[in-house]
């Protein structure tokens, strides 16, 4: 059983595409956990025209994605469970069957899947396809996100392991979870694309931006990951986004961002 958790908040116009990717799965042994955080788009008419393909779903306010999920998880049955954005969506239909099979031959200390991941815009446009081998990712994990977490799989001793996602974090809280799930053992890299991945506004958006900066300080403080600061390429890109924000405004300095982040005019 795989336990496929969602967090939505006004996903109208996404939703049921990434519905429609799990629906079309030949492997048919999963749930589905919806935790919406009191949508007011048409989010909800979506849900309850869903319901009755989905395991759990509540509709509230909450603390934030890490918060819903942890709401969700508390929930599952599945010996592993992923996350996916509600712009997010499968790229084949037999994605969890492969899964699977990685699964009934996986080493009792495996309790990490990850792969390969194709980036989107908001608008669907192509960006690149991302995901690296553990020799690979492994080498700035401390420092960088390098495993994508649509499409990540986790084993559910880890719940007992490591316990559930620290809801202080509003960004950085995945990468500050699968630091602590790697105590226990080295992820396994399946080397095709699961998940296609919609690039949101986090490039674009200043106040994120600023966020993501105070959240990975606070990350690295946390798991006492030192420096509690590092001036790499990740940091200059962050602060050169501020710069241009400042200094051109929202609207003209997005659509900077936007062309030269996403080539997108």
């Amino acid at each position: 059983m795989i336990s496929i958790i969602i967090a939505t908040y006004n996903s109208g116009a996404t939703l049921q595409r990434c519905l429609d990717s799990i629906y079309k799965q030949n492997f048919t042994s999963y749930e589905i956990l919806i935790k919406d955080g009191g949508s007011t788009d048409n989010t909800n008419e979506i849900l309850n025209n869903n319901a009755e393909k989905f395991y759990y779903l509540k509709s509230s306010r909450d603390n934030g994605v890490y918060d819903a999920w942890n709401d969700c998880l508390k929930k599952i049955n599945g010996d592993w469970f992923i996350f996916l954005g509600s712009d997010d969506y499968f790229e084949d239909s037999d994605f969890l069957f492969k899964m699977n099979n990685y699964f009934l031959n996986a080493s009792k200390n495996t309790k990490i899947f990850y792969g390969k991941n194709k980036i989107i815009s908001d608008n669907g446009d192509f960006i690149s396809v991302v995901g690296d081998d553990w020799d690979i990712a492994k080498k700035k994990i401390n420092s960088v996100m390098t495993i994508r977490h649509p499409g990540c799989f986790h084993h559910k001793s880890l719940l007992e392991l490591v316990g559930y996602f620290d809801d202080k974090f509003k960004i950085v809280g995945d990468h500050h979870y699968i630091l602590r799930s790697l105590k226990f053992g080295d992820p396994v890299f399946y080397p095709f694309i699961g998940v296609v991945h919609a690039l949101g506004g986090i490039s674009t958006n200043p106040k994120l931006v600023s966020r993501v900066i105070h959240e990975t300080y606070k990350l690295r403080r946390d798991l006492k990951l030192e420096p509690y600061i590092i001036i790499d390429s990740h940091f200059i890109k962050r602060i050169i986004i501020l710069c241009i924000m400042f200094l051109l405004g929202k609207k003209y300095g997005t659509k900077l961002i936007n062309f030269i982040v996403l080539k997108k005019k």
